[in-house]
Protein backbone atom coordinates (compact mmCIF):
# COMPACT_ATOMS: atom_id res chain seq x y z
CA UNK A 1 0.00 0.00 0.00
CA UNK A 2 1.53 3.41 -0.91
CA UNK A 3 1.37 6.01 2.19
CA UNK A 4 -0.60 8.05 0.56
CA UNK A 5 -3.25 5.48 0.06
CA UNK A 6 -2.58 5.02 3.59
CA UNK A 7 -3.21 7.98 4.77
CA UNK A 8 -6.90 8.31 3.08
CA UNK A 9 -7.62 4.76 4.70
CA UNK A 10 -6.24 6.37 8.06
CA UNK A 11 -8.50 9.77 7.40
CA UNK A 12 -11.50 7.70 6.29
CA UNK A 13 -11.07 5.52 9.43
CA UNK A 14 -10.64 8.39 11.90
CA UNK A 15 -13.95 10.04 10.34
CA UNK A 16 -16.36 6.66 10.69
CA UNK A 17 -14.54 6.66 14.20
CA UNK A 18 -15.25 10.13 15.04
CA UNK A 19 -18.82 9.74 13.66
CA UNK A 20 -19.97 6.69 15.52
CA UNK A 21 -19.03 8.88 18.92
CA UNK A 22 -20.25 11.84 18.29
CA UNK A 23 -23.94 12.66 20.02
CA UNK A 24 -27.15 13.09 18.08
CA UNK A 25 -28.06 16.70 16.87
CA UNK A 26 -29.76 18.88 19.47
CA UNK A 27 -33.65 18.43 18.84
CA UNK A 28 -35.30 21.94 19.69
CA UNK A 29 -37.38 22.13 22.92
CA UNK A 30 -41.53 22.86 21.94
CA UNK A 31 -42.81 21.35 24.72
CA UNK A 32 -42.14 21.05 28.63
CA UNK A 33 -39.81 18.71 29.94
CA UNK A 34 -39.74 16.95 33.39
CA UNK A 35 -36.24 16.98 35.06
CA UNK A 36 -35.79 14.22 37.79
CA UNK A 37 -37.34 10.95 38.09
CA UNK A 38 -34.51 9.67 39.56
CA UNK A 39 -31.78 10.19 41.97
CA UNK A 40 -28.77 9.21 40.31
CA UNK A 41 -27.22 7.57 37.77
CA UNK A 42 -24.36 5.98 36.74
CA UNK A 43 -21.86 8.48 37.01
CA UNK A 44 -18.72 7.75 38.62
CA UNK A 45 -16.09 11.11 37.98
CA UNK A 46 -16.87 14.69 37.90
CA UNK A 47 -13.73 17.04 36.64
CA UNK A 48 -14.29 21.14 37.28
CA UNK A 49 -11.36 23.22 35.75
CA UNK A 50 -11.37 26.72 35.49
CA UNK A 51 -8.25 28.76 33.51
CA UNK A 52 -7.20 32.49 33.80
CA UNK A 53 -4.95 33.93 31.04
CA UNK A 54 -3.88 37.21 30.93
CA UNK A 55 -0.81 39.04 29.18
CA UNK A 56 2.05 40.67 31.01
CA UNK A 57 3.66 43.27 29.15
CA UNK A 58 7.97 43.29 28.82
CA UNK A 59 10.16 46.43 27.96
CA UNK A 60 12.07 44.31 25.11
CA UNK A 61 10.55 41.49 24.28
CA UNK A 62 6.56 40.72 23.34
CA UNK A 63 3.76 40.54 25.78
CA UNK A 64 4.09 37.52 27.43
CA UNK A 65 0.60 35.51 28.55
CA UNK A 66 -0.25 34.10 31.85
CA UNK A 67 -2.16 31.20 32.34
CA UNK A 68 -3.33 29.82 35.39
CA UNK A 69 -5.58 26.40 35.93
CA UNK A 70 -7.36 25.09 38.68
CA UNK A 71 -8.96 21.27 38.50
CA UNK A 72 -10.69 19.99 40.79
CA UNK A 73 -12.10 15.96 40.40
CA UNK A 74 -14.77 14.80 42.71
CA UNK A 75 -15.26 10.81 42.73
CA UNK A 76 -18.59 9.08 43.75
CA UNK A 77 -19.50 6.43 45.20
CA UNK A 78 -23.40 5.55 45.77
CA UNK A 79 -25.29 3.18 48.12
CA UNK A 80 -29.21 3.00 47.33
CA UNK A 81 -31.96 3.41 49.82
CA UNK A 82 -35.15 1.71 49.69
CA UNK A 83 -37.04 5.39 49.10
CA UNK A 84 -34.98 5.93 45.62
CA UNK A 85 -32.49 8.17 47.68
CA UNK A 86 -29.08 7.70 47.39
CA UNK A 87 -26.62 8.10 50.52
CA UNK A 88 -22.99 9.98 48.33
CA UNK A 89 -20.00 9.44 49.37
CA UNK A 90 -17.50 12.18 46.85
CA UNK A 91 -13.70 12.12 46.96
CA UNK A 92 -12.32 15.01 46.14
CA UNK A 93 -8.79 16.26 45.40
CA UNK A 94 -7.97 18.93 47.81
CA UNK A 95 -5.43 22.40 46.88
CA UNK A 96 -2.74 20.24 48.60
CA UNK A 97 -1.56 17.62 46.34
CA UNK A 98 0.22 16.02 49.37
CA UNK A 99 -2.83 16.11 51.44
CA UNK A 100 -5.65 13.66 51.61
CA UNK A 101 -9.18 13.59 49.56
CA UNK A 102 -11.41 15.34 51.27
CA UNK A 103 -14.65 13.33 51.87
CA UNK A 104 -18.20 14.47 51.83
CA UNK A 105 -21.36 12.45 52.23
CA UNK A 106 -24.86 13.80 50.64
CA UNK A 107 -28.36 12.68 50.91
CA UNK A 108 -30.17 12.77 47.40
CA UNK A 109 -33.80 12.32 46.59
CA UNK A 110 -35.31 12.05 43.72
CA UNK A 111 -37.71 14.22 44.31
CA UNK A 112 -36.05 16.73 46.88
CA UNK A 113 -33.09 19.05 47.64
CA UNK A 114 -29.29 17.19 48.19
CA UNK A 115 -28.57 17.84 51.74
CA UNK A 116 -25.87 16.49 53.77
CA UNK A 117 -25.18 14.89 56.65
CA UNK A 118 -27.28 16.13 60.17
CA UNK A 119 -27.21 14.55 64.07
CA UNK A 120 -28.15 11.30 64.29
CA UNK A 121 -28.26 10.18 61.13
CA UNK A 122 -28.27 6.48 60.20
CA UNK A 123 -26.01 4.49 57.48
CA UNK A 124 -22.51 6.05 55.90
CA UNK A 125 -24.21 9.42 56.52
CA UNK A 126 -23.37 8.90 60.32
CA UNK A 127 -19.45 9.49 59.62
CA UNK A 128 -20.44 12.92 58.60
CA UNK A 129 -17.96 14.95 56.26
CA UNK A 130 -14.78 16.29 56.64
CA UNK A 131 -15.44 19.77 55.61
CA UNK A 132 -19.22 20.34 56.29
CA UNK A 133 -18.69 23.93 53.80
CA UNK A 134 -17.32 21.63 50.80
CA UNK A 135 -20.39 19.06 51.17
CA UNK A 136 -22.70 22.20 51.57
CA UNK A 137 -21.62 23.52 47.93
CA UNK A 138 -21.18 20.35 46.56
CA UNK A 139 -24.88 19.24 47.94
CA UNK A 140 -25.70 22.70 45.83
CA UNK A 141 -23.50 22.15 43.17
CA UNK A 142 -25.07 18.65 41.90
CA UNK A 143 -27.59 19.89 39.38
CA UNK A 144 -31.64 21.15 39.77
CA UNK A 145 -32.76 20.83 43.42
CA UNK A 146 -36.56 19.57 43.16
CA UNK A 147 -38.46 17.49 40.53
CA UNK A 148 -39.79 19.84 37.95
CA UNK A 149 -41.29 20.45 34.68
CA UNK A 150 -39.16 22.96 32.64
CA UNK A 151 -40.82 24.91 29.96
CA UNK A 152 -39.17 26.16 26.62
CA UNK A 153 -38.53 30.11 27.58
CA UNK A 154 -38.15 28.83 31.29
CA UNK A 155 -35.28 30.48 33.34
CA UNK A 156 -33.28 28.10 35.18
CA UNK A 157 -31.10 29.51 37.83
CA UNK A 158 -27.70 27.32 38.36
CA UNK A 159 -24.97 27.75 41.01
CA UNK A 160 -21.74 27.52 39.79
CA UNK A 161 -17.89 27.53 41.87
CA UNK A 162 -15.27 29.02 40.02
CA UNK A 163 -11.51 28.50 41.22
CA UNK A 164 -9.05 31.28 41.02
CA UNK A 165 -7.51 29.07 42.99
CA UNK A 166 -9.59 30.41 45.49
CA UNK A 167 -13.27 30.04 45.53
CA UNK A 168 -15.88 32.23 43.77
CA UNK A 169 -19.30 31.41 43.52
CA UNK A 170 -22.05 32.65 41.17
CA UNK A 171 -25.43 32.08 40.26
CA UNK A 172 -26.26 31.12 35.96
CA UNK A 173 -28.99 32.44 34.25
CA UNK A 174 -29.84 29.71 31.90
CA UNK A 175 -32.73 29.07 28.98
CA UNK A 176 -33.31 25.74 27.55
CA UNK A 177 -32.21 24.92 24.34
CA UNK A 178 -33.35 21.38 23.19
CA UNK A 179 -32.31 18.15 24.12
CA UNK A 180 -29.55 15.21 22.60
CA UNK A 181 -28.82 12.10 23.16
CA UNK A 182 -25.43 11.87 25.11
CA UNK A 183 -23.74 7.94 26.49
CA UNK A 184 -27.63 6.83 25.55
CA UNK A 185 -28.85 9.52 28.37
CA UNK A 186 -31.63 12.37 27.35
CA UNK A 187 -29.63 15.13 27.99
CA UNK A 188 -31.14 18.73 28.01
CA UNK A 189 -28.65 21.73 26.70
CA UNK A 190 -28.67 25.01 28.67
CA UNK A 191 -27.69 28.22 27.16
CA UNK A 192 -26.35 30.17 30.19
CA UNK A 193 -24.78 33.42 30.97
CA UNK A 194 -23.13 34.62 34.06
CA UNK A 195 -22.92 38.42 35.01
CA UNK A 196 -21.64 39.42 38.75
CA UNK A 197 -19.65 41.28 40.78
CA UNK A 198 -17.76 39.33 42.99
CA UNK A 199 -16.34 41.07 46.79
CA UNK A 200 -14.71 38.66 48.00
CA UNK A 201 -11.36 38.79 50.52
CA UNK A 202 -9.01 37.56 47.15
CA UNK A 203 -11.74 39.37 44.02
CA UNK A 204 -13.37 42.56 43.21
CA UNK A 205 -13.85 42.32 39.38
CA UNK A 206 -17.00 41.83 37.04
CA UNK A 207 -17.64 38.18 35.99
CA UNK A 208 -19.05 37.87 32.45
CA UNK A 209 -19.39 34.47 31.20
CA UNK A 210 -21.20 32.70 28.50
CA UNK A 211 -21.73 29.11 27.57
CA UNK A 212 -24.00 25.95 27.50
CA UNK A 213 -24.36 23.40 30.18
CA UNK A 214 -25.99 19.82 29.86
CA UNK A 215 -27.92 18.55 32.28
CA UNK A 216 -29.37 14.85 32.65
CA UNK A 217 -33.02 14.21 32.17
CA UNK A 218 -33.76 11.34 34.52
CA UNK A 219 -31.54 12.82 37.45
CA UNK A 220 -31.01 16.69 37.06
CA UNK A 221 -27.28 16.67 37.41
CA UNK A 222 -25.31 18.85 35.75
CA UNK A 223 -23.00 16.56 33.32
CA UNK A 224 -20.54 18.85 31.37
CA UNK A 225 -20.86 22.39 30.37
CA UNK A 226 -18.18 25.27 28.88
CA UNK A 227 -18.18 28.81 30.25
CA UNK A 228 -15.91 32.10 28.29
CA UNK A 229 -15.55 35.29 29.43
CA UNK A 230 -13.53 37.91 30.91
CA UNK A 231 -13.06 38.89 34.71
CA UNK A 232 -12.01 42.90 35.16
CA UNK A 233 -11.15 44.44 38.24
CA UNK A 234 -8.83 43.57 40.98
CA UNK A 235 -7.39 40.37 42.81
CA UNK A 236 -4.87 38.87 45.13
CA UNK A 237 -4.05 35.31 45.65
CA UNK A 238 -3.79 36.05 49.85
CA UNK A 239 -5.13 38.20 52.38
CA UNK A 240 -2.14 39.72 52.89
CA UNK A 241 -0.77 40.12 49.10
CA UNK A 242 -1.10 43.26 47.61
CA UNK A 243 -3.87 43.90 44.63
CA UNK A 244 -3.67 43.74 41.51
CA UNK A 245 -5.17 45.12 38.29
CA UNK A 246 -7.09 42.01 36.46
CA UNK A 247 -8.57 41.87 33.08
CA UNK A 248 -8.68 38.07 32.36
CA UNK A 249 -10.14 35.49 29.96
CA UNK A 250 -11.78 33.50 32.04
CA UNK A 251 -12.62 29.77 30.43
CA UNK A 252 -14.65 27.28 32.72
CA UNK A 253 -15.33 23.48 31.73
CA UNK A 254 -17.31 20.59 33.58
CA UNK A 255 -17.14 17.05 32.53
CA UNK A 256 -18.41 13.94 33.45
CA UNK A 257 -17.10 10.12 33.41
CA UNK A 258 -19.56 7.20 33.37
CA UNK A 259 -19.35 3.91 35.21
Amino acid sequence: MSARLKRQVLTLAAALSAARCAPVPQAPMTQPVQVMEQAWGPFARQCSTTRLAHYEPHRQLSPREVVSSHTTCIGWSVLPQANGAVELTASMNPDDPTADPIISRILRSPSGASRTAIPGEPGLLAYGSDSPDVATVLARDIGVTARQMVSPNQVLWLPVRLRLPFPVDGAMSCRPGGTVADYGRKVLVLACTLDEQADTANLRARIQLTGEQRVDVDTGVRLSGELTGQLSGQMRLTEGSPWRPADDQVWYSKETEFD
